[in-house]
């Protein structure tokens, strides 16, 4: 980004990379959430199998 604000000054680089920054961002947190996700109901599938049993 700042060899893109180097190169063309009048372009604001503020605004050009926000929505680039804001996409990034929005993976990562489906990336995370679908992980912790798995976790919880592996998790909660073995609490359920152990209360079946009892």
């Amino acid at each position: 980004m700042g060899l893109l604000g180097r190169l063309m000054p009048q372009l604001n680089v503020f605004f050009f990379g926000m929505p680039r920054q804001i996409s990034l961002q929005l993976f990562l947190v489906m990336i995370t959430l679908s992980g912790v996700m798995i976790l919880f109901l592996n998790d909660f599938a073995n609490v359920l199998s152990i209360f079946g049993r009892g």
